[in-house]
């Protein structure tokens, strides 16, 4: 029988904003669902099980005897259809929206309720940042498209992927293909510029500007606003923005090696692997978890740490900027490394560093031989449980919120630091 924390499919880190302060902070233990009483003895099938972003919930895709649904803490939905996968929160938890088949085509649900228009194919629904609207793939008699809240764009193309929003919720960019080439189009006009292969648009923080990586005759690089930069590259992956909007920054590779790429510019040391970028807070440092000859470890505005590790992930910075943390792994075993330095103790796992508001702890997800749990700045919590989520900080930073399962029961627990 298959455990809830056995198999997961749902993200960690859920899309859009967040706003913590109206969460329920109010320290304690509260009940969700019990996975095997409510879900897996209750259904013939489950799977997918996600949390919502403030933990008070938990769905997952189910089947009985009436066909496919969504369970939310282990209640079904009235309806019931061919088929149904994707499902995913809102930002702020209020809703859920799955992609469904029934018998007369394919639609999004939205807490149960399927859209008016059906279609050849319609899949991966994306929330926008304030939760009000939902954008998703599309197939029709005409071709591939984007439907918006159930509208689909009025332009059709050979291929159409992958939804997103800008910040202000007020633009939705989706890479395309016709019988020009691949582009990327902005509420359905494409980019006058084609390309070979087009991927990952990204929206900067202020939605002015849209970045992607780009391949054509020439190369691989990063297009901005349909403009390449004007450096090509043997391979130019997804581009991040800062915070404040004006640089781009991307994982590239040259004859040289690997490396960060900055407003087309690449860092002068080359290493055998570089992963994406990380803008600090306040938009003046990169780092990057990069691979030399000695081992992995943390490059800074293209300098790398002292320390080399078998295995490094990729660096959070603290509020302030001042502070980089990342999950390390050495000859000990697990642990985080905080500008550079690790934590004393070694775990079996060690994940997701997450810093306070006001950058003074850490928070990250552990597993010992004890089983799974949360350790504050190196040092674990005292309970254990099979399985945990990613610890989310209360705005003041007095508290964390972590949602876990023991003894097959789902639990959202708020614990002061």
């Amino acid at each position: 029988m298959e455990k809830f924390g056995e198999k997961r499919y749902f993200s960690e880190e859920p899309t859009g904003e967040k706003d913590e302060s109206f969460w329920d902070w109010k320290t304690g233990k509260k009940f969700l669902v019990d996975w095997e009483d409510d879900y897996l003895k209750k259904f013939e099938h489950c799977n997918d099980p996600q949390v919502s972003p403030d933990g008070q919930t938990i769905a997952a895709k189910i089947k009985d005897e009436k066909g496919y649904s969504i369970a939310v803490n282990g209640q079904p939905w009235k309806e019931r259809f061919k088929y149904c996968w994707v499902l995913v929160f809102s930002p702020d938890s209020q809703t859920i929206a799955a992609g469904i088949r029934d018998k007369d085509g394919w639609t999004i649900a939205v807490n149960g309720q399927p859209w008016k228009k059906r279609f050849e194919k319609c899949w991966d629904p994306v929330f926008s940042p304030d939760s009000q609207t939902i954008a998703a793939e599309i197939e029709d008699k005409d071709g591939c498209s984007i439907a918006v809240n159930g509208q689909p764009w009025n332009e059709r193309f050979e291929d159409c992927w992958t939804p997103v929003f800008s910040p202000d919720s007020q633009i939705i960019a989706a890479r395309i293909k016709d019988k020009d080439g691949c582009s990327i189009a902005v509420n359905g006009q494409p980019w006058k510029e084609r390309f070979e292969s087009c991927w990952d648009p990204v929206f900067s923080p202020d939605s002015q500007t849209i970045a992607a990586g780009i391949r054509d005759k020439d190369g691989w690089t990063i297009a901005v606003n349909g403009q390449p930069w004007k450096k090509r590259f043997e391979d130019c992956l997804i581009p991040v923005f800062s915070p404040d909007s004006q640089t781009i920054a991307a994982r590239i590779k040259d004859k040289g090696g690997w490396t960060i790429a900055v407003n087309g510019q690449p860092w002068k040391k080359r290493f055998e692997d570089c992963w994406n970028p990380v803008f600090s807070p306040d938009s003046q440092t990169i780092a990057a978890k990069i691979k030399d000859k000695d081992g992995w470890t943390i490059a800074v505005n293209g300098q790398p740490w002292k320390e080399r590790f078998e295995d490094c992930w990729d660096p959070v910075f603290s509020p302030d900027s001042q502070t980089l943390a990342a999950g390390i792994r050495d000859k000990k075993g697990y642990s985080i490394a905080v500008n550079g330095q690790p934590w004393k103790k070694r775990f079996e796992k060690c994940l997701n560093p997450v810093f306070s508001p006001d950058s003074q702890t850490i928070a990250a997800k552990i597993k010992d031989k004890d089983g799974w749990t949360i350790a504050v700045n190196g040092q674990p919590w005292k309970e254990r449980f099979e399985y945990c989520w990613k610890p989310v900080f209360s705005p003041d930073g007095k508290k964390i919120m972590v949602v876990a399962e023991k003894e097959g029961k789902i639990y959202r627990i708020v614990k002061e630091i």
